[in-house]
C-alpha cells in the first residue's frame, strides 16, 4: 500500500553552522584565509600553465617533436650483435634496442670494445670513437 512505504535510509539532518554547538564559530572550516570564506574561487592550476604559453604567431605546441637520445654501451652491443655485423639505426630498431625512428642512438664507452663491427650513421662520445678505431672497427 502507498501509505505504508518507508524511505530506505534515514533522513540526514541539515548542518547548522555558525550557531554554536558542534559546528559553531568556524563551522569546521578552520580559521581565516581563502578556503575559510564562503563563495571562494580557487584558480585552476591549468590556467597558470596556459598563461605561460607564448602568444606569438606561428607558435604551436604540436609542432614541437621531441627527439630522445638512447645511450648504448659496448657491453650491450656485444650482447646483441655478432662480430663483423653492421650496427646502424635500422639494425638497432630490428633488435629492439631503440623504440622508433625519432630516437637518436648514442654510443658511450663504458669499457673496451672486444669485437670488430661496422658502425653506420650513429652518434658517439669522444672516448667511444677513440676506442672503436683502436679496436679495428670501421665508422661509416
Amino acid at each position: 500500500m502507498l501509505h505504508t512505504i518507508q524511505p530506505k535510509h534515514k533522513r540526514k539532518q541539515k548542518k547548522i553552522v555558525g550557531k554554536g554547538g558542534p559546528h559553531g564559530k568556524t563551522a569546521g572550516r578552520g580559521t581565516k584565509g581563502q578556503k575559510g570564506r564562503s563563495g571562494r574561487k580557487i584558480r585552476p592550476q591549468i590556467r597558470d600553465l596556459i598563461k605561460k604559453i607564448p602568444k606569438l604567431r606561428g607558435y604551436d605546441a604540436r609542432q614541437i617533436k621531441r627527439k630522445s637520445i638512447v645511450e648504448l654501451t659496448f657491453s650491450l652491443l656485444e650482447k646483441y650483435f655478432k662480430p663483423g655485423e653492421e650496427i646502424s639505426k635500422e639494425s638497432l630498431l630490428a633488435k629492439g634496442l631503440i623504440k622508433n625512428n625519432r630516437t637518436i642512438p648514442k654510443i658511450l664507452a663504458n669499457d673496451n670494445l672486444k669485437n670488430v663491427y661496422t658502425f653506420k650513421g650513429l652518434k658517439y662520445s669522444k672516448k667511444a670513437k677513440e676506442k672503436i678505431i683502436a679496436s679495428g672497427s670501421k665508422i661509416l
